[in-house]
C-alpha cells in the first residue's frame, strides 16, 4: 500500500545557504539568565527537534502559541481555511488523492487550466489545501532527511504555517512531464513559460519566485490566489 505522503513528490529545491550553530557558553549561568530563558520559552512555545542526522530518531513534536503572528523560521502563520468553502479541482496523477482550492480560487484555477489547454498547454494539480496535521507529518519526514529545523523549513513548512492551509495555494505540474512534478526543472516546461505569462490574469502569483522576502527556497510550481481581497489580507 501506497504511503499517503507520496502524493506529496521528494521535493529538490536549493540547499539551504546558512546553517546556523549555538556559540558554546562560557562560565555559570547566572540566576538572571536561567530566568529570562525560561521565560522566553513559555512565551515562544518549543520545538523537540530529532537527531536524525544520527539516525538515532525521526520523531517530532511541535508545539506553538496558536494566537502568534510571528514567522517561523521564514514562515508566516495561517489559518485553515473552512471545509465549507473547499471544493476539489482535480485528483493528483500519481496517487488519485484530491486537489483542494477555496471556491473562488478554485472557479478561477479551472480558468485558467481551460485557456492554458485551448492554447496546447497542460496544467494539472499536484496539492492544494493541507490541514495542520497533514502537514505535521511532512514536515516531520523532512526533518528526518534534513536533520535540522532551519533547513528542513525552507522545504516544507511547519505545521500552521503553510500557505496550503488557506486554500489559496496550489502546487500545479505540466500534465506532459511528470518527472517535474514539484521540481526545480519545472520551470523549463511549456506549463510553467505559460504561467509566468498569464497565470495574473486569473488571480494567481507564485509564492516563492527566486528574490522573495522570506526564507525559503525557489518554488517554481507552488503559486497562489490573490484574485480577491480576502486572499490578498491573508498574504500581506
Amino acid at each position: 500500500m501506497q504511503d499517503d505522503l507520496e502524493d506529496i513528490p521528494v521535493l529538490q529545491r536549493e540547499s539551504a545557504a546558512t546553517t546556523f550553530e549555538s556559540p558554546k557558553p562560557h562560565g555559570k549561568l547566572t540566576w538572571l539568565a536561567l530566568v529570562a530563558g525560561v521565560a522566553l520559552i513559555a512565551g515562544l512555545g518549543w520545538l523537540v527537534i530529532p537527531r536524525s542526522a544520527t539516525g538515532k530518531s525521526s520523531a517530532v513534536v511541535v508545539k506553538q502559541v496558536t494566537d502568534s503572528k510571528q514567522p517561523l523560521l521564514g514562515h508566516r502563520r495561517y489559518a485553515e481555511a473552512p471545509r465549507s468553502d473547499l471544493t476539489m479541482v482535480s485528483k493528483y496523477r500519481n496517487t488519485g488523492r484530491g486537489v483542494w482550492l477555496r471556491k473562488q480560487a478554485a472557479t478561477q484555477y479551472e480558468r485558467m487550466r481551460l485557456a492554458a489547454r485551448a492554447e496546447g498547454v497542460g496544467l494539472i494539480g499536484i496539492s492544494g489545501f493541507r490541514d495542520e496535521s497533514y502537514q505535521e507529518k511532512l514536515f516531520t519526514r523532512q526533518l528526518g532527511k534534513q536533520g535540522t529545523a532551519s533547513t528542513a523549513t525552507r522545504v516544507n513548512a511547519p505545521p500552521g504555517y503553510s500557505e496550503h492551509h488557506t486554500g489559496y495555494a496550489i502546487d500545479i505540474g505540466d500534465a506532459s512531464n511528470s518527472g517535474s512534478d514539484a521540481q526545480l526543472i519545472f520551470e523549463r516546461t511549456p506549463a510553467f513559460r505559460w504561467l509566468v505569462r498569464h497565470a495574473g490574469r486569473y488571480g494567481y502569483e507564485m509564492s516563492f519566485p527566486k528574490q522573495t522576502s522570506q526564507s525559503v527556497s525557489y518554488e517554481p510550481w507552488h503559486w497562489r490566489f490573490v484574485g480577491n481581497r480576502e486572499a490578498l489580507e491573508t498574504f500581506y
